[in-house]
């Protein structure tokens, strides 16, 4: 599958502004945590994830605020 980062530029451009005409200007997500399946089992839909671990929206959302002020590289 290939996206072109127009597509999808433009897709999120359309969600955006139905946000803002519907004027919800913040969300609330009522749960932080969540299953997260190791990236070498993420794909395969063969074989049943057997291993988990917990991810945290609080934490991904933390990572992404600091991306927007530091200098530091997206994907390190």
């Amino acid at each position: 599958m290939n996206i072109q980062l127009s597509e999808l530029r433009q897709i999120c451009d359309k969600l955006f502004d139905y946000c803002k005409e519907m004027q919800l200007f913040a969300f609330e997500i009522p749960v932080d945590y969540y299953w997260n399946i190791p990236k070498v089992r993420v794909y395969d839909p063969y074989t049943q994830p057997t291993e988990f671990d917990i991810g945290s929206l609080t934490d991904d959302w933390k990572e992404l605020n600091e991306l927007m002020i530091s200098k530091r590289e997206v994907f390190t």
